[in-house]
């Protein structure tokens, strides 16, 4: 039998430091290198229990395959001569975490979401070479310092691990049977299924539960109680227990305990990835909505109602079906640019010359011809009206269903160019952009979009040119007003002192000195009032182009006109 004092290999035991359900820990030490170690040995009533046998071996040859750094270091294992079997492991230094939760209470977040990253994080690392841990539990995980960690794990225990890959322990449990730690422990583990790799993530969710709360998620009395809770209960909201726990981590936590295996997190490594960022693991769980409760339980899971499909969108109440054909329509009124526009186009298409029509002589062979080409040609015009009627309609309706609503019509950027509505007050100027006329107002300008601004010229007989920049960005309206030019102040014509009365003589020529700033003569003749211009000068062409005006009334002089009596 191994005790204090007997030598096991190369190592002699120096005393026990802890006992188990399976075996008792002792220290041992290399007597030349000094090295030590933990060196763990199977109780002496187990020993001829072939499957308690296999079960101790397999812990060594599981954690061997495994080899990472958040799992115990296995460097030996066998029988001594008498029988005994033995495992050799590094020797930790630290407390478990049971035990520092029991005397600590509840962790912080951050200090609760550091273990269990390492814990996934080993967990993954034996799930990958086809090993499960089965019971995973605080009493499992020595939290020891290294480095600057002074939480850095160490996962303990693996006797109960199941291998699946090849070259794994030729043991098996019998159906029904439970195995593990009842507050840990998953329903489908609880039930005597089959289980996988998520009976672990099953039971790092409790962990996790219990470091942030202080307590786990299914406390009970007996053994029983305790598991039909796994089974039937919903986990409370740890955020109820401990209002320190964001949820974000909140959702993490419920995930990982989810009664049915395929509502959990499908690995260890979706697990990892949630701990170390659980804001995108929220947003993520958010948009695709998997988070359920599983049927059966007494609590329904609350769902956000999804948008109906096309398909099933129903009309509102009191509403028809399909609208009739003769329902009444509402038409709008179109603002004036769009009219004028209209009716430009309208005119236009009238104005166009009708197709050559033959004329000739009846009873010719030519005649004949364009008897026949009469009709054909009137079929072509009216068609063709037809075709501009239409043509006029669907540009009337398109603008009014721009205009809808009472918006102004503004034709938007399409394809990098912008419309502009253009129009002059009055109407019908010409509208000029570098020297070229671009067509009469109103009209729509296409331009391309741009932030410089573009010059445009106005101008129309009688009214001044007009010049105005516009920015083709937002394609707002432009309207112009024109100004009237002013018309010149006409010359009255001089009088002739010695033109007889009677004699129809022509209207002298104008002088270049105005008549007011001749000398008065002190003795003005007696002279009879100048007889109006002959009728030649009434009917004088007036100059182009400008608007005729009231002549001003002269301002009276000094002088005295006298008419003779006689």
């Amino acid at each position: 039998m191994i005790g204090v004092g007997a030598t096991v290999g190369n190592y002699r035991v120096m005393q026990k430091i802890g006992e188990g359900a399976m075996g008792c820990v002792f220290l041992a030490e290399h007597p030349v290198i000094g090295k030590r170690v933990a060196l763990k040995v199977i109780h002496p009533e187990l020993a001829g229990n072939e499957e308690m046998i296999a079960r101790f071996f397999n812990e060594a040859r599981a954690v061997t395959q495994i080899g990472h750094e958040n799992i115990v270091d296995v460097q030996d294992f066998g029988q001594t001569p008498d029988g005994d079997s033995f495992i050799v492991m590094e020797l930790l230094e630290g407390r478990g975490l049971g035990e520092t939760m029991k005397t600590e209470g509840a962790f912080s977040v951050p200090r609760a979401t550091h273990v269990a990253l390492q814990l996934a994080d080993g967990l993954a690392a034996a799930h990958a070479r086809g090993i499960i841990h089965r019971d995973l539990k605080p009493d499992n995980v020595m939290l020891i310092s290294r480095g600057s960690d002074g939480d850095f794990v160490k996962i303990l225990d693996f006797g109960l691990a199941k291998l699946s890959g090849p070259g794994a322990m030729q043991h098996k449990t019998k159906t029904g049977s439970v195995l593990g730690t009842p507050h840990y422990m998953a329903p489908e583990q609880a039930e005597g299924k089959k289980i996988d790799h998520r009976v672990d993530v099953y039971a790092l969710g409790c962990i996790l539960f219990q470091m942030m709360t202080g307590r786990v998620p299914f406390p009970g009395n007996g053994f029983g109680e305790v598991l039909v809770k796994h089974l039937r209960e919903p986990p409370p909201l740890p955020s109820r227990l401990n209002p320190a726990v964001p949820p974000s981590v909140e959702k993490i936590v419920l995930h990982a305990l989810a009664k049915r295996p395929e509502f959990r997190f499908a690995s260890m490594d979706e697990f990892r990835a949630a701990l170390r960022d659980p804001e995108r693991f929220s947003q993520k769980l958010d948009a695709a909505d998997v988070l359920r409760m599983t049927p059966g339980d007494p609590v329904p899971a609350p769902e956000l109602p999804k948008a109906p499909s096309p398909a099933t969108l129903t009309p509102p109440p009191n509403s028809p079906a399909r609208l009739p054909e003769d329902a009444p329509t509402v038409q709008g009124q179109a603002p004036p640019e769009v009219q004028a526009l209209l009716a430009a186009r309208a005119a236009q298409a009238q104005a166009k010359p009708a197709p050559f029509a033959i004329k000739t002589a009846p009873g010719s062979q030519r005649a004949d011809r364009a008897t026949v080409a009469e009709p054909l040609v009137d079929k072509r015009r009216r068609s063709r009206s037809r075709m501009s009627g239409l043509l006029i309609g669907i540009v009337g309706g398109l603008a009014l269903f721009a205009i809808a609503g009472g918006a102004v019509l503004v034709m938007h950027a399409r394809g990098g160019q912008v419309s502009v509505a253009i129009d002059t007050a009055p109407t019908g100027a010409e509208v000029l952009r570098d020297g070229q006329v671009v067509g009469l107002a109103p009209l729509v300008l296409a331009l391309p979009k741009s932030d410089q601004a573009v010059r445009l010229t106005f101008r129309k007989d009688g009214y001044l040119t007009a010049e105005r920049s516009i920015v083709p960005r937002a394609g707002e309206p432009l309207t112009v007003r024109l100004l009237a030019k002013p018309a010149p102040e006409p010359v009255a014509p001089p009088a002739s002192p010695a033109a007889p009365t009677n004699a129809p003589t022509a209207a002298p020529a104008p002088t270049a000195e105005p008549v007011a700033a001749r000398p008065v003569s002190p003795k003005p003749a007696p002279v009879k009032p100048v007889s109006a211009p002959p009728e030649e000068s009434k009917t004088a062409p007036a100059p182009e182009h400008h608007h005729h005006h009231a002549a001003k009334p002269k301002k009276p002089d000094s002088t005295i006109l006298l008419t003779p009596s006689f």
